[in-house]
């Protein structure tokens, strides 16, 4: 793939948002690069009331439904509990968190009228139209996304987790070292802690709770799920009863077309949970930066090697870069967006040009055998502002939207 291409593509996937000064945000750098078709991966930027930012990455699974809706809701549903608990943010995210998904859970009773009090049978016996409308409804809790959020006001950093994805914060020291600061954990059954939680929710479980399908595979929540934290998963989360209707509507339509069946170990849910995991953190003149993005990147790259990646960006590096090991990172820097740069190091692989290339070009329909989509934030703070007045401008910005615009209502 000609250069020239590789640029076109990947800067025809970037954005730029500018943020009012009273935030302390110097600019949001934005790059979604697809393998999935269409893409699973969702993001958000905006403000929250006059002078607090909000970011997040939303890494969806089965299809886009999921992480549509938590793109398109959840930040409104953190304004609302902002709002109702403004001194305490960490208890704000967690209501906000939990409720989005409460109602993601409850989309069968709102789908299906008396869907309480119906048998299995009753529902099987709804008429065709019914059931495919109440299918569509309940698709967005079926499917599943994970969640990575940051709110940011004056000098205080939050950032709210539930997945995969991850949070890192470039920092810079007085002698011009960088540090790679990591603000989140990976919520995966590999994950010790994690483990251990699911255990202690689910005894006599020890042996099915998580396992691997085969020898070199990774674990998985009772054999199906990576991550153990995420919104949606339904068929992790629901009552066995409502397990049992909801598999009575998806084995009473078309073959195929719906794949969601309550998993073989599945005996007291729930085993996946929203509840974010929030890592409190006081902004210095030290922190350069702060990236979040999908496990896209990560598959590929350390939290180190990111926020080297992200350094050499903000170095203006004319020469390759390699990593402490030696590994070779990528060429020297051709990209205005930080963002961007990030993700084409993390195509190349330490193959450079031929490896970007080589990830951009696979068969249709197999590029999921190779690579995830890949979503990546660089939020610049006023540390980096120095640096990014070396760069050139952005070929075009937008300003960051309002939350208060989006809807917070979950609506069937």
């Amino acid at each position: 793939m000609p250069l020239k291409d590789i640029d076109d593509f990947l800067r025809s996937n970037e954005s730029y948002i500018l943020f009012p000064s009273a935030t302390g945000i110097q600019r949001v750098d934005v790059c979604a690069v697809a393998s999935n078709n269409p893409i699973e991966d969702q993001h958000w930027e905006g403000m929250v009331g006059k002078d607090g930012a909000l970011f997040g990455v939303f890494d969806g699974h089965w299809d886009p439904t999921c992480g549509l809706t938590v793109e398109r809701h959840l930040p409104a549903y953190i304004a609302a509990s902002l709002r109702k608990n403004p001194k305490d943010a960490t208890a704000a995210l967690v209501d906000a968190f939990e409720r989005l998904d409460k109602d993601l859970l409850d989309l069968p009773s709102r789908a299906i009228p008396d869907f309480d009090r119906l048998t299995p049978d009753q529902i099987r016996a709804l008429p065709m139209d019914v059931r495919r409308r109440a299918m569509d409804v309940i698709t967005a809790a079926l499917t599943g996304s994970c969640a990575i959020m940051a709110y940011v006001k004056g000098s205080d950093l939050y950032v709210a987790n539930a997945g995969d994805s991850r949070a890192v914060l470039g920092v810079r020291d007085k002698n011009g070292k960088w540090s790679a600061l990591p603000l989140s954990e990976d919520h995966q059954p590999s994950n010790p802690t994690e483990l251990e939680r699911l255990k202690k929710e689910h005894p006599g479980e020890e042996r099915t709770v998580a396992f691997k399908n085969r020898p070199d595979g990774p674990m998985r929540v009772i054999g199906g799920m990576m991550p153990s934290r995420a919104f949606g998963d339904a068929k992790y989360k629901w009552p066995m009863d409502v397990q049992a209707k909801t598999d009575a509507l998806v084995q009473s339509l078309p073959a195929g077309k719906y794949p969601w069946r309550t998993p073989k170990y599945c005996k007291t849910p729930p085993y996946m949970t929203a509840s974010p995991e929030i890592t409190h953190h006081k902004l210095t003149s030290d922190d350069y930066f702060l990236v979040l993005a999908s496990d896209g990147i990560f598959d590929c790259m350390t939290s180190l090697e990111v926020v080297e990646a992200v350094a050499q960006f903000y170095d203006g590096s004319d020469a390759a870069m390699t990593s402490p090991t030696g590994r070779p990172r990528n060429d020297p820097v051709r990209d205005a967006n930080a963002a961007t740069h990030l993700v084409r190091v993390a195509l190349a692989q330490g193959e450079g040009q031929e490896g970007v290339s080589k990830m951009l070009t696979i068969q249709k329909g197999r590029s999921r055998d190779y690579r995830d989509d890949m979503t990546a934030q660089v939020i610049t703070f006023a540390p980096g502002k120095k640096a990014l007045g070396k760069k050139p401008p952005p070929p075009f910005v937008r300003d960051a939207p309002s939350v208060v615009e989006r809807d917070e209502t979950l609506r069937v």
